[in-house]
């Protein structure tokens, strides 16, 4: 017979939310001379025995980064979901859920996936009714005009 590890509850997700926002100087920093991997995995291993208190299911430091990748990959799937739904044009469909206390703080831990795109910036592939585009470039001390 197999054991079937029971679903992190919304306590302990938020719980390793927490310790990862506390620690992510450490857990999601670049190696160093004085960030290295035996420091990340005990950091790992602390958030992983403050969780075991939290639960009755007994969680490994494996299990706790695993759902922490699994939080990651919903947050932005969700991110997505939600961009797709704002960049519509037609209005179809039912409208994306909003992005989750826990998401919003995750996006602040982890950064803002690359498909979110430039914060006002413009699509260049759009239609100009008409309008030449012009960009002005400098290069060195010469301006250039790009059409």
């Amino acid at each position: 017979m197999t054991s079937h590890v029971k679903n992190f509850s919304a306590l302990e997700d938020d719980f390793i939310t927490r310790e990862i926002e506390n620690r992510k100087h450490i857990l999601l920093a670049a190696f160093t001379a004085s960030i290295t991997k035996p420091l990340q995995e005990l950091q790992w291993e602390a958030i992983a025995t403050a969780a075991k208190k939290l639960s009755t299911t007994p969680r490994t430091v494996g299990g706790i980064e695993q759902r922490w990748k699994n939080m990651i990959t919903n947050t932005k799937k969700s991110l997505g979901q939600k961009m797709n739904f704002l960049e519509k044009k037609t209005g179809g469909g039912e409208a994306a859920e909003n992005l989750t206390n826990r998401e919003e703080r995750m996006l602040g831990i982890i950064g803002k996936p690359a498909v979110c795109g430039i914060e006002n910036g413009f699509d260049t592939s759009a239609a100009l009714n008409g309008k030449k585009l012009i960009i002005l470039l400098q290069v060195g001390f010469d301006l250039q005009i790009v059409f």
